[in-house]
């Protein structure tokens, strides 16, 4: 903890990128919102003028700035006289919380794993240097450099530690209450980013299957038993949280322009494929080929020559 303070503390100011922005803009909405849940639009620059750009993001993160960024009210009235531009107009000194957060938490679960590796070990020397491993791993540039910049990075490497830590606990010991601690961990880890959901659907359904098992075999182990009722209930019901939350905000768009643009256009059996299955292929599609959707952005969301791309997508 110590090492990871004085790294932090050694460097001075947050990172904010474009997609910080759009995650402070989630974090002005109210999260008992549907707007919070399935998107919301703002206007954005495009090179020659202002368009409605529909938004949505993963909820947690806009959560957590939300709690912890400062003076976030202040700076929400001042975008709304200015107008939402590609760059944004907030102060990284607003969100210095928000990197301490980052940081406590990182220092919190990365410390659970060491110790979870010692327990686990049945050693004290194995288990001194397995922890001080995973210790050392925590001060990789790599991990600390992320809890100054406000993105899902850096809670997704935190969350996922404990989420390993707990479940680590939970075989060695057997004890529910560290499995149900996993479980919400990971319901926070799905929630954080749509992609990571899936990692939380494949143990919730690792844990329904030794549920199972455990139910047909007679268990008596009403504590057990009932640890992975929870864990099944938390795990899957936040995997379809953020199913839903992902397909009511549409946020599949963008990566599968990038796909379109990177993957299948450059490949002609695979556009043979799409088109065969009702894509249009025309040369205004075919011109977006070997380019990444942010160079596109505008062309894809907006462009009449790509309408119909847009409705069959």
């Amino acid at each position: 903890a110590s090492i990871s303070f004085r790294q932090f503390f050694s460097t001075s100011g947050v990172r904010l990128v474009t997609d910080s922005r759009d995650y402070v803009h989630e974090a002005l909405l109210s999260p008992l919102s549907r707007q919070f849940w399935t998107g919301s639009e703002y206007e954005i620059w495009m090179g020659r003028e202002f368009v409605n750009e529909s938004l949505s993001r993963p909820p947690i993160y806009p959560m957590f700035i939300g709690l912890l960024g400062h003076n976030l009210k202040y700076e929400a009235s001042f975008l709304q006289r200015t107008k939402w531009k590609a760059t944004t107009y907030i102060s990284s000194a607003d969100f210095e919380t928000v990197a301490v957060g980052q940081l406590l938490i990182g220092i919190g679960c990365w410390s659970l794993l060491a110790i979870a590796v010692f327990v686990a070990s049945g050693r004290r020397v194995i288990g001194i240097i397995g922890g001080a491993l995973v210790l050392l791993f925590s001060q990789l540039p790599e991990i600390v450099g992320l809890y100054r910049v406000v993105l899902t990075e850096s809670l997704s490497f935190s969350l996922l530690a404990g989420m390993c830590a707990a479940l680590v606990l939970f075989v060695k010991g057997l004890n529910g209450r560290f499995l149900v601690l996993a479980a919400i961990l990971a319901a926070l880890y799905a929630l954080l980013r749509d992609a990571e959901a899936y990692l939380t659907l494949s143990l919730g359904t690792v844990c329904l299957f030794i549920l199972l098992g455990l139910v047909i075999r007679g268990s008596h182990n009403k504590r057990l038993l009932a640890s992975l009722a929870t864990a099944v209930l938390i795990m899957i019901g936040s995997f379809a949280a953020s199913s839903i939350s992902s397909n009511l905000g549409k946020r599949w768009v963008y990566p599968f322009y990038d796909d379109l643009s990177s993957r299948i256009l450059l490949n002609h059996e695979r556009t043979e494929w799409f088109e065969a299955h009702g894509m249009p292929v025309d040369s205004a599609v075919l011109a977006s080929a070997g380019k990444w959707s942010n160079e596109r952005e505008a062309r894809y969301r907006f462009d009449p020559e790509l309408a119909a791309l847009r409705n069959w997508a």
